[in-house]
């Protein structure tokens, strides 16, 4: 599509192009709105891009130049520009993030203790619930704070087994469960390069207040009620650490495609 002849594009190219953006055109019924609103879009890119080859200009004389990050901030991006990369994050990151947790396998989980072996083999997401409310995205000094809040998912049925060793009576067992996520939480804090514009994933952490096992197959109710207290820990610790790493290398990803037209 050639951009500097935006009134000849078509209503599904003008369109698209507003969807890459993240920016709404629900007020948008004819054409000439939205021809209207993707040319006020490239004005506000040109306009960002003109600020930032003036910091570079700027850069290259360091008494003249702010040393700190935030104020750099100010001067190259307008509240509008803000507010264009956070809607962004909130029509692309998001999505992206709550698809691929949704879509989470857990590597085989199997543990050793002075007292028992146990493990787990199968566990994944099956489905995953975020409210609206519960999803904050802020620009905080010279980053981007994404957190996710109260959030609960399912897990596929799974196969786990379990062997106490030193202990009588000795105890030998496997079955299958099902389990829940209570509570969740995900909280990912991005940093901002201007030269050349990039978000770098500083932080990423997942917490679950209750994982809520329930278990089939198992040859008495004891076995049950250890099992309870042995893998909610031990699951919970797993989710915890794979999905915060797996929202890293998500996030890494998507951030790095962020403005690209």
């Amino acid at each position: 599509m050639d951009e500097h002849a935006v009134e000849t594009w078509t209503v599904r190219e003008l369109k698209t192009y507003l969807e890459k953006l993240g920016i709404c055109y629900a007020d948008c019924p004819e054409k000439a709105d939205l021809v209207e609103r993707v040319r006020q879009c490239q004005i506000a890119e040109r306009s960002r891009q003109e600020q930032l080859v003036a910091i570079a200009v700027r850069q290259s004389q360091p008494a003249a130049v702010p040393s700190d990050v935030e104020e750099l901030l100010k001067h190259a991006f307008t509240k509008e520009q803000l507010d264009f990369i956070v809607a962004r994050i909130r029509n692309q990151i998001i999505p992206g993030l709550i698809e691929q947790i949704s879509a989470f396998q857990v590597p085989p989980l199997n543990e050793t203790s002075p007292d028992a072996d146990y493990g787990a083999t199968g566990v994944a997401m099956e489905k995953l619930q975020v409210a609206p409310e519960n999803i904050d995205v802020d620009v905080q000094s010279n980053a981007i704070r994404l957190r996710i809040t109260s959030f609960s998912a399912r897990l596929r049925e799974f196969d786990w087994h379990y062997a106490r060793k030193n202990k009588f009576p000795r105890i030998k067992d496997s079955g299958r469960a099902k389990a829940k996520i209570e509570g969740g939480s995900i909280d990912i804090l991005l940093n901002i390069t201007l030269m050349p514009f990039a978000l770098d994933v500083a932080h990423s952490e997942v917490q679950m207040d209750k994982l809520v096992i329930k278990t089939s197959g198992t040859k008495a109710s004891f076995v049950y009620n250890m099992l309870l207290s042995v893998f909610s820990s031990a699951l919970k610790k797993q989710l915890c650490l794979q999905l915060a790493s797996l929202l890293q290398q998500t996030i890494q990803q998507l951030a790095s495609g962020l403005l690209r037209r």
